[in-house]
């Protein structure tokens, strides 16, 4: 509910920002409402997934890479563990619904002429 207000909050205020001189308060706003949706995400989902930005994401992918080649360079395994196939497998996902999403978003507003 908090993230909800927050976000209505942020809408607003950007909606009132001309000559207001709200300046980045609609967005520190939204940043504030996405953070809390996004530690939610992942406390409830025991850290699997985050459902605001690809940023999470994107680290995430990068220490599974980064631990995958030093099993390779130790020689201490064949590279990727089924739970991070797992996880590989989940970003590819949500990195498919981002980018379709954005697809999306943008044509209908080029389609609204907004």
């Amino acid at each position: 509910m908090a993230t909800a207000v927050l976000l209505a909050l942020a809408a607003a205020l950007q909606e009132a920002e001309h000559g207001h001189g709200f300046g980045f308060l609609p967005v520190i706003g939204a940043a504030c409402a996405f953070g809390a949706q996004n530690g939610l995400a992942t406390a409830v989902s025991s850290s699997m997934v985050r459902t605001t930005h690809m940023t999470g994401c994107a680290t995430d992918v990068g220490l599974i890479l980064g631990r995958a080649m030093g099993r390779l360079l130790r020689k201490d395994g064949c590279g990727f563990t089924q739970a991070e196939k797992n996880r590989l497998g989940l970003y590819g996902r949500l990195s498919l619904g981002f980018v379709g999403g954005a697809a999306v978003g943008t044509a209908l507003v080029q389609e609204a002429d907004i």
